[in-house]
């Protein structure tokens, strides 16, 4: 049986670590953020579209796909900005 208490420390630990989690609407204001991982083609791999080639093609993806998108949310810790983003929908 495991001890009570080491399981109560592991259970804070992941609670203070989810804490500063947080999920906003994501917009061009992001580009920056978004392009770190958009633009990684093993990280595109996962989604639904090609990693973007450029700023303009960053920009365009935000303004045309996400924006309008009412359950797209950037993922992000603390006040770092976003580090993904995820949507979800029926189906």
């Amino acid at each position: 049986m495991e001890d009570t208490s080491l399981v109560q420390s592991h259970q804070n630990k992941a609670e203070d670590e989810c804490s500063n989690l947080s999920l906003r609407p994501l917009d061009v204001s992001d580009i920056d953020a978004f392009m770190v991982w958009a633009t990684d083609e093993k990280v595109a791999h996962f989604c639904s579209w090609e990693p973007c080639t450029n700023t303009e093609d960053g920009l365009s993806f935000i303004k045309n796909t996400i924006v309008p998108h009412p359950w797209f949310r950037a993922i992000c810790v603390d006040d770092r900005g976003h580090l993904g983003d995820f949507e979800f929908g029926e189906g």
